[in-house]
């Protein structure tokens, strides 16, 4: 199993890889999140939140990535 995105980010000190995890991340939460809106709307609608986060970390990682190359 492979480092989390903060192991990467902050451990390793990778902004590019910690980028391209965190990607697969938010990729992973729309689709989970797509599935529970169709079995259960509430918790596909519980799941929005946790996916304007990530993809608010992602944008912050992206800007770090690209002031510090």
């Amino acid at each position: 199993m492979g480092r989390p995105w903060s192991g990467i980010f902050l451990g390793w000190r990778k902004p590019g890889v910690a980028l391209v995890e965190i990607g697969f991340l938010w990729c992973a939460i729309a689709a989970t999140t797509a599935v529970f809106i169709r079995h259960s709307p509430a918790a596909g609608w519980l799941m929005i939140p946790y996916l304007v986060w990530v993809g608010l970390a992602s944008y912050l990682n992206l800007m770090i990535w690209r002031l510090n190359r």
